[in-house]
């Protein structure tokens, strides 16, 4: 991953940008997250993101003669030919007048072998009344997957190993969305950086190209808050009401929340998949499978779509009638 970060003055926004997957292959749909910006002002915040895509390989920015605009946190695109493409972002705060600040981001477009791209997530808000507590790595991408030379398997992300403690070993948690509670619980409030490890079987699937079995790392931040942390005073009147096929989610508003992402699983405690983004307090989760008892959690989001904190979970069993 090619990440660029804006040299800042005190006082202004910062941006910066991610592209997943990157390594990309042609025509992959690339997503441009610029959620991580952030404001050195903490009175101040950002509140518009906007895109140039340059869809021209090998081509700066500043001269490509065709370009994509998008806006929002996080935006999608994909590349027709390979090569190398400069993406912009620009963040704009709320201030009076208003102040930017924009980074690049190059997308790699190739022929696989190719290596896999880790999303460690986050970041991640975990609270004594909450739990258990999950990471989720379920958010990283091989772009070659499936892909192979005759008589090959198809390349896949064969581990997930997580880095809990800085030591630089990927031996503390392994798998897509580990349960983490019992160790973070033992460490105590605090903040702590975390990273994935990814590994595909590019060394199987692709043994005519020499290449090893290929990594990638990311990084993301872990909060234990206390009991009486306002940020651990979340939503607690989540509430589940089944019907044939579907069930009903209502709640209460959360001060300072833009959006709620709303979460499903299958197990008490989860882990939990996304399933929706709504920007008020009712989603009605469809289709879903009559007799399977579900489990939800919604999260309050800000604006940049970082997570606030986790609300109480809800069930219910779809029946028909």
């Amino acid at each position: 991953m090619m990440l660029s970060r804006t040299l800042f003055e005190a006082g202004a926004p910062v941006a910066v940008a991610t592209a997943l997957p990157n390594p990309a292959v042609v025509g992959q749909v690339v997503t441009l997250d610029g959620s991580a910006s952030f404001h050195q002002d903490a009175a101040k915040v950002v509140d518009s993101w906007d895109w140039q895509i340059c869809k021209t390989p090998g081509v700066p920015i500043g001269s490509c003669g065709t370009i994509e605009n998008q806006s929002g946190p996080v935006v999608t695109s994909s590349f027709g030919a390979l090569g190398v493409y400069q993406v912009r972002l620009t963040v704009t705060d709320n201030g009076v007048p208003e102040k930017s600040a924009s980074t690049l981001v190059s997308v790699n477009v190739a022929i696989p072998p190719l290596a896999p791209t880790a999303d460690a997530d986050g970041p991640y808000s975990f609270c004594p009344a909450a739990t258990p507590w999950f990471l989720d790595g379920s958010g990283s991408v091989n772009p070659d997957d499936g892909a192979g030379e005759p008589g090959q398997p198809g390349d896949f992300i064969k581990e997930y190993a997580w880095d809990l403690d800085g030591d630089g070993q990927f031996d503390d948690a392994t798998g897509a969305q580990p349960d983490v509670t019992a160790y973070f619980a033992a460490r105590g409030v605090g903040s702590y950086l975390i990273q994935l490890r990814v590994t595909d079987n590019t060394g199987t699937s692709f043994p005519s190209s020499g290449q090893p079995d290929l990594t990638d790392t990311d990084s993301a931040q872990v909060f234990v808050r206390a009991a009486d942390d306002p940020l651990c005073g979340c939503i607690r009147n989540l509430a589940a009401r089944a019907k044939p096929g579907k069930a009903d989610l209502t709640w209460s508003l959360f001060p300072g929340a833009t959006f709620y992402n709303v979460y499903r699983g299958t197990i008490s405690g989860g882990p939990y998949l996304k399933v929706g983004t709504v920007t008020g307090t009712v989603y009605v989760d469809t289709p879903l499978v009559n007799n399977t008892t579900y489990y939800w959690v919604v999260r309050p989001t800000l604006a940049n779509l970082t997570e606030v904190c986790q609300s109480n979970q809800a069930s219910a069993t779809p029946r028909t009638r």
